[in-house]
């Protein structure tokens, strides 16, 4: 799903529908986790504990505010989310480097890759940070099981990228900017 020149975001649309350990940010989260909460605790997060709060400038202006989220991979954790204030729907993941770390909470290198999916459907427009240009902080990670994912993890954090993100072949328009950021999202570790 990453860089393969382009071609992840052709997938975007569909994986909107397709979450993996799926949730939306409507409900009353019961706030951000913090610290480690390994599913041997027996403790369990909200299971609707998904945000993202992340402002851009340049080839979208705004703030990305999350609707939906899920993991798409052990290195992926994915969000949906429209523009405020009404803008079409966008797909944020943020890639970290090497697979997400369970039960560990530090500050990990990343890259952001954002996709506006048009209302029409086809093709969208892409922006990808450089690989690691970004720093996401875990403050949290806290078992949030579910029937089919009996170790899934809600992760809280924020992140910084140093460089902006760089339009994807075929998207015309400036590089943007992306600024601090936090969010809550999920992983689903195999164990």
């Amino acid at each position: 799903m990453h860089n393969s020149g382009g071609s992840w975001w052709l997938a975007a649309g569909a994986l909107a529908a397709v979450f993996t350990g799926c949730s939306s940010s409507s409900g009353g989260s019961s706030g951000p986790v913090t610290g480690v909460v390994p599913c041997s605790a027996n403790a369990t997060a909200a299971s609707d504990a998904c945000s993202l709060s992340m402002p851009v400038q340049g080839g979208l202006s705004g703030t990305l505010d999350a609707s939906g989220c899920g993991a798409l991979d052990t290195n992926t954790v994915y969000w949906q989310s429209g523009i405020s204030g009404g803008a079409p729907e966008t797909a944020i993941n943020v890639v970290f480097t090497s697979p997400i770390p369970v039960d560990q909470v530090g500050t990990f290198p990343a890259t952001i890759e954002i996709v506006k999916i048009p209302a029409s459907g086809g093709v969208g427009s892409g922006w990808q940070t450089p690989m690691g240009a970004c720093s996401v902080t875990i403050q949290g990670s806290v078992c949030a099981p579910t029937q089919v994912f009996a170790h899934r993890r809600v992760l809280d954090g924020s992140g910084t990228c140093s460089q902006p993100a760089a339009p994807e072949m075929g998207t015309t328009g400036p590089a943007m900017t992306i600024g601090a950021f936090e969010f809550s999202g999920f992983i689903n570790p195999m164990m």
